[in-house]
């Protein structure tokens, strides 16, 4: 019997107009969104799964906690260094048309720069450029998994959370020369990865995950270099001459 999401799935990975490596990896995204009542498309525009943990765009937190029509939230302090936000169980109406009790605050959230910095994330371009932003987006999302956890199925996470899990460059050797094994730069980023070789190969590469680290994207880098007839290229000598500047052609 066919599976209508695996087959939606499939198609709007073929698509490639969202960030997925696979049938599996978009399918994986779909069932996190219908579980929280999500459709396809926002979901996939909204959710990245990140070592197995559902990580969920501030804006789309916010609204499935005011869709919920248990919850609601209040900004109450919004500036660069710190933000809060209240949060509120909202009041039943035990009589139609009649009057409605105050809503009941479940706590609050304050998220501030202080944190971001003990977090390691204030260091980042966009933390210099948007902290505002961010902060509410970090106090957001703590709240909902303090208070509303039962709008997402248990658990939320913003995308920075999990920053510490996502590919990261490698560190270079001594003199920011770039390390590279077989004409390839080991110290790549998996979006350079994926430029070169697309998500297939990197897919395959991997026996059918997606490298988590810096060095598993290095011990990829390496193998699809060893083998790149794999990833649909030219032989390694190919891809090397054509790639990688030799000391004579730089002379």
């Amino acid at each position: 019997m066919s599976d209508p999401l695996w087959e939606q799935a499939g198609r709007l990975h073929a698509s490639r107009l969202f960030k997925t490596s696979s049938t599996e990896h978009a399918y994986a995204i779909l069932l996190a969104g219908q579980e929280m009542g999500i459709g396809p498309t926002t979901a996939l525009g909204n959710i990245t799964v990140i070592s197995g943990k559902p990580a969920l765009g501030a804006a789309l937190v916010g609204a499935l906690i005011q869709r919920s029509g248990r919850y609601t939230y209040q900004v109450t302090e919004m500036t660069d260094q710190r933000v809060s936000i209240d949060f509120h169980e909202r009041a039943m109406q035990f009589i139609p048309g009649g009057p409605q009790g105050e809503n009941r605050k479940l706590g609050t959230s304050t998220f501030t720069l202080d944190d971001a910095r003990k977090a390691g994330l204030a260091g980042s371009q966009t933390w210099k450029s948007y902290p505002r932003n961010l902060l509410v987006a970090r106090a957001l999302t703590n709240g909902a998994r303090w208070y509303t956890p039962s709008v997402f199925a248990g658990a939320v996470y913003d995308p920075s959370e999990l920053e510490a899990v996502q590919p990261a460059v490698a560190p270079g050797p001594p003199g920011g020369a770039p390390e590279t094994s077989n004409g390839v730069d080991t110290a790549a980023t998996l979006e350079q990865l994926l430029d070169r070789y697309g998500a297939d190969a990197i897919v395959a590469a991997t026996g059918g995950g997606i490298p988590a680290t810096a060095e598993e994207v290095a011990a990829v880098a390496e193998r699809l270099a060893q083998s790149p007839e794999a990833a649909g290229l030219p032989a390694t000598g190919a891809v090397t001459e054509a790639t990688v500047p030799t000391a004579e052609a730089e002379t």
